[in-house]
């Protein structure tokens, strides 16, 4: 489908917020930039912080085995924004939190 698309993020850009892992905010190179949300159907833009939503195992029969028993398996997944998934806002706390966290992993690498 065009504009759609299962993307991956940058590790360093990450944070646990509400129980999900936080993506952003994007940055202009971001692979995910300009890929619409399947939730809104607004693209990701520069500057957005969004979340992976598991879709499930997806076309791989090892995925999907592992399923069926309940154990850990890696998911097919869409980004999404942060506030299509959560239904919270993007406020100045969590943006500040999510640069700290991204300063004090490039002191790291």
């Amino acid at each position: 489908m065009p504009g759609h698309s299962t993307s991956t993020a940058y590790v360093r850009q990450t944070r646990s917020e509400k129980g999900v892992t936080v993506w952003g905010p994007k940055i202009a190179s971001h692979p995910s930039v300009g890929i619409l949300c399947v939730a809104c159907g607004q693209p990701l833009e520069v500057g957005s912080v969004t979340v992976l939503i598991p879709v499930g195992p997806g076309s791989s029969l090892e995925q999907q085995e592992k399923c069926r028993k309940g154990v850990s398996y890696n998911a097919v997944a869409k980004e999404v924004h942060f506030t299509c998934a959560t239904g919270v806002s993007v406020d100045e706390d969590l943006l500040s939190s999510l640069e700290t966290y991204n300063s004090s992993e490039e002191e790291l690498s």
